[in-house]
């Protein structure tokens, strides 16, 4: 559990492009995946990781976008990204699939295979929804059990989102 710090935590965001957008607040990081992930996004995402792991050494929260139609990371930016994420402490991870069918579900099971590729035991889930992701990414990382500031620390992490990507 982080402490309190939280409520005074800005919105970054590291120069959008067409395939992704890559922002940070406080300890988690945000990606949007419009396209896809090649391994220049990759090593974009590991310049936002490494900012973030600096203020936050004890664990980070990793949320991912990944926008319909996006397309699946290169195999290089994939395991690029494994051997850098194998090497931080990840508090805990989610990721959002705006799509749904057997494009949801190919995507799911890559990520899944990412997660297992970072041999790093962190909880992670997947969801379709961005609050349902939002809540549980804080009550992992942020909240411990009872927190009565579970609620407004969920607020917090997505009015930080919206403002991340009214930024883009």
């Amino acid at each position: 559990m982080l402490d309190d710090s939280w409520t005074h935590w800005d919105v970054n965001v590291l120069s959008p492009t067409k395939e992704a957008a890559i922002g940070s607040w406080g300890a988690f990081v945000f990606t949007i995946f419009r396209y896809g992930m090649d391994i220049d996004v990759a090593m974009r995402l590991s310049e936002a990781v490494d900012d973030v792991v600096k203020s936050h050494p004890d664990g980070i929260g990793i949320l991912t976008i990944i926008k319909q139609g996006a397309q699946f990371p290169t195999q290089e930016a994939r395991h690029f990204m494994a051997e850098k994420l194998r090497h931080i402490k990840i508090a805990g991870s989610a990721t959002v699939v705006e799509s749904d069918g057997l494009h949801a579900a190919a995507v799911h099971g890559t990520v899944n295979c990412l997660v297992e590729e970072i041999r790093q035991q962190h909880p992670h889930q997947n969801f379709s929804d961005l609050a349902d992701a939002c809540s549980w990414l804080v009550s992992t990382v942020l909240a411990s059990p009872g927190d009565w500031m579970q609620l407004p620390k969920q607020i917090q992490l997505e009015n930080a989102i919206d403002d991340f990507i009214s930024m883009m």
